[in-house]
């Protein structure tokens, strides 16, 4: 690990190999048990993870597989989750050195179990009062996941 508590291995980057559709998926490798939190954020939009609108609802779609890697990788089962919630910077993160620990959300829907087969990913989230963003939290590494075919709609909001 860094000095900050991060582990350098963790990576994303495009692959070319066995995208769903196109040219490319994105790849990301989770080096250790430890799950990893990625902001699932707009290109160049400088904000950590894709910001949602105070009390909305979205649909969240998107393909999703994994790999484990190293000695598990016939028992280990690699997960996506779908969060919604915000990252700050307080004391504690180089006190404690734990990366983690500057991000506060909640689940939203299912833990979704990944194969090395395209998965199909669909949840309905909510946003509350406060600024929260969305973010993927990835699990049961280590091991690689790709993602592909990404999308983030909002939806009419109900009254009740």
């Amino acid at each position: 690990p860094g000095n900050d508590g991060r582990d350098r291995r963790a990576s994303m980057e495009l692959d070319l190999t066995k995208p769903l559709h196109g040219r490319h998926c994105l790849r990301v490798v989770v080096p250790t048990a430890a799950p990893l939190v990625v902001p699932f954020s707009l290109p160049y939009n400088g904000a950590f993870g894709l910001p949602l609108l105070p009390n909305q609802r979205y649909a969240v779609h998107l393909f999703a597989r994994a790999a484990p890697t190293g000695s598990s990788s016939d028992s280990k089962q690699l997960t996506l989750e779908i969060l919604n919630g915000s990252w700050s910077n307080t004391a504690d993160w180089t006190d404690t050195g734990k990366y983690a620990i500057n991000f506060t959300g909640t689940v939203q829907g299912p833990v979704h179990d990944l194969s090395t087969e395209w998965n199909p990913i669909a949840a309905t989230i909510s946003s509350d009062h406060s600024s929260s963003s969305l973010h993927l939290q990835l699990g049961g590494g280590p091991g690689m996941f790709w993602l592909d075919n990404t999308s983030v709609v909002s939806l009419p909001v109900t009254t009740s």
